[in-house]
């Protein structure tokens, strides 16, 4: 291939040689540069949260404590973990956890090691030891993440027949 003509290079004149970045690269490209520092943050992996939150029952109170994968990766396990402490200075008898059975049925697995009790209201029902004045009884559900998505739920309690109105909500988020 013979070199080019001189002087044609001088009649086409010179073309600048800048870095355009359009507005989608300007964008992307800071995104991508957060992947690397989430990922060593922990943020892109499993991770748990906590909600607390306090509900009268009848003349007593409790305090309910939901430990819950605040993020899981498909096919992870995860763990859900209720704890109910009695905060009143009377003993509580006949109290039922009250679980989300929707927010269940978005994991491929979950196995609670109580006695459940289907409810009508797509609620769990798990029946609760006494508990005297300070004492507190725990609930763990093992979880195996299904489908991607964000998936919200709660918990309640309740006496043994009565309707609960208190409902600590919570989410997880399960990335692919």
């Amino acid at each position: 291939m013979p070199p080019p003509d001189p002087a044609l290079l001088r009649r086409q004149g010179r073309f600048d040689r800048a870095l355009r970045i359009g507005p989608l690269e300007g964008i992307g490209i800071p995104l991508l540069a957060l992947l690397p520092l989430l990922a060593l943050t922990g943020r892109l992996g499993p991770s748990n949260a906590l909600a607390t939150g306090q509900a009268d029952i009848g003349s007593g109170r409790v305090e309910l404590a939901v430990e819950h994968p605040d993020t899981l990766r498909h096919r992870a396990a995860g763990q859900l973990r209720v704890v109910v402490t009695n905060r009143s200075a009377q003993d509580l008898r006949d109290l039922v956890l009250l679980i989300d059975d929707h927010y269940l049925g978005r994991f491929a697995t979950a196995e609670v090691g109580a006695m459940v009790r289907p409810l009508p209201g797509g609620q769990l029902g798990i029946p609760l030891p006494d508990l005297r004045a300070g004492e507190h009884a725990g609930v763990r559900v093992a979880l195996t993440a299904g489908d991607w998505g964000r998936w919200q739920g709660w918990v309640g309690i309740s006496r043994a027949g009565a309707a609960s109105t208190e409902r600590l909500r919570f989410s997880t988020v399960v990335l692919p």
